[in-house]
């Protein structure tokens, strides 16, 4: 057997059993795209965050394969496959309303172009770290160099099915052992290059309560005015992901401590601090509640929340205050949301759901005659959404209670109950899903 410092110097993965998993672990769409994959000829694992959560004992949100096949070699073995992307491709193979991502291996390709003009930092940027963004990501490589270019090592684990075992090139499965997130190299060298890694470490540390490393963290807060120079979309998409993935009071929180709100979320810097701060935190706790039972949440919901404070400010600097009418909170919306719309490029139709939650708010306020427009909005499709949105605030201001429980009671009158009747007893009251003992895994047969 090659000893682990053999492995390294040969460029050779540490190889681990896996007792716990089994094949009904694994997506079977996934297993039939790994095998098509490796029956003609081509490297293929199971790769990243499906990984992971499998060796802690979480269920997998998505699987995606890591091959050696190019991505038009892949639309040729699958007739359900597209290709997409310009800055990264990948291979789509789609069974129904599933998608199974397939991705190349990469090598940082840093070094291996010359930047032309169009990459050059804008005036007033300078700096060494600014000149390391990534502005392309398809040059090819091998399972090794993919697991060293991408951001952190319990992301960078993959899954060998044919031996059933798990290859590890950068010390991914010490860091899930010791609960820990740092990045894969230098961290100042890391970040720079791909500033989203800041949001995603922050999502990766409360989504699955581990530490985030000290060098990596110093690193994130140094550099965290980077973000501004990262594709709007992108950045966007991370919002929404530490939003709704379960865990948006422990990700803001952390955001607020390092100060970093203030460059992600620059309009929320003084509403996410102070007793302002306490109630929207408080709000995302139960919005986490949401989710944790099997609720879908979404973007929108969370940045209803998130922008709640500033809305009740504006009406308080308007006058209006408590006796606000549906208009004044809509009004008070478009104002208070236009800097960060403008900003973030927010679709439309997600600045008109969040003006929809915050005036719903005031609707059951308002009476009978006021509950029963929601009433009359039950069959939508962001119904849900609204009623989740109303659970929410209702848990935090107290009055809002006894409106809800009537409307929830309405709505089980007309067959649509909702399963947000009663206030949970606490986070313990809420199962999170897959959770359990982490896997400590064997390192070829020994154990750990």
């Amino acid at each position: 057997m090659t000893s682990c410092g053999t492995a390294e110097r040969a460029g050779l993965p540490r190889r681990y059993r896996t007792p716990r998993l089994t094949p009904e672990q694994i997506d079977p769409d996934a297993a039939q795209v790994v095998r098509r994959l490796t029956d003609h000829g081509y490297e293929a694992y199971l790769v990243g965050g499906c990984v992971r959560d499998l060796l802690l004992g979480r269920k997998p949100k998505d699987f995606d394969v890591g091959t050696s096949a190019r991505p038009r070699q892949v639309r040729r073995l699958f007739r359900n496959c597209r290709v997409i992307g310009r800055r990264f491709k990948l291979a789509h193979v789609i069974f129904g309303q599933k998608v199974i991502e397939v991705a190349t291996f990469r090598q940082d390709p840093i070094g291996d172009e010359e930047p032309g003009p169009e990459d050059a930092p804008d005036a007033g940027e300078g700096g060494a770290d600014s000149d390391r963004l990534i502005r392309s990501d398809n040059t090819f490589g091998t399972a090794e160099d993919d697991a060293r270019r991408r951001d952190f090592p319990i992301n960078a684990l993959f899954y060998d099915m044919a031996t059933a075992h798990v290859m590890d090139f950068v010390g991914g499965v010490a860091d899930l052992r010791e609960r820990r997130v740092q990045t894969i190299g230098d961290p100042r060298v890391r970040v720079a290059e791909d500033p989203v890694r800041i949001l995603r470490a922050v999502r990766f540390a409360s989504r699955l309560s581990f530490r985030i490393e000290p060098a990596t963290w110093a690193a994130m807060v140094d550099l965290a005015a980077d973000l501004d120079r990262c594709a709007r979309p992108r950045v966007l998409d991370e919002i929404h992901k530490l939003l709704v993935g379960g865990a948006a009071g422990p990700s803001f929180r952390l955001l607020a401590r390092g100060g970093l709100h203030r460059v992600v979320l620059p309009e929320l810097a003084d509403a996410l601090e102070g007793e302002e701060g306490e109630r929207v935190f408080a709000m995302m706790d139960r919005m986490d509640l949401v989710r944790l039972a099997g609720i879908e949440v979404s973007g929108s919901l969370g940045l209803a929340i998130a922008f709640e404070p500033l809305v009740r400010r504006a009406l308080g600097e308007r006058g209006d205050g408590a006796g606000a009418s549906v208009q004044d909170v809509e009004d008070a919306v478009v104002e208070v949301l236009a800097p960060f719309a403008a900003r973030m490029h927010l679709p439309r139709r997600s600045g008109f759901l969040i003006r929809q939650f915050l005036a719903a708010a005031e609707r059951l306020r308002d009476g009978a005659r006021a509950r029963a427009r929601l009433l009359a909005a039950a069959g939508r499709d962001s119904f849900p959404q609204l009623a989740a949105f109303l659970w929410v605030r209702a848990g935090v201001d107290k009055e809002l209670w006894p409106p809800y429980r009537s409307l929830a009671r309405s709505l089980a009158e007309r067959g649509l109950r909702t399963r947000l009747m009663e206030p949970p007893e606490g986070p313990e009251a809420v199962d999170a899903p897959g959770a359990g003992r982490p896997w400590r895994g064997r390192r070829r047969g020994k154990a750990m």
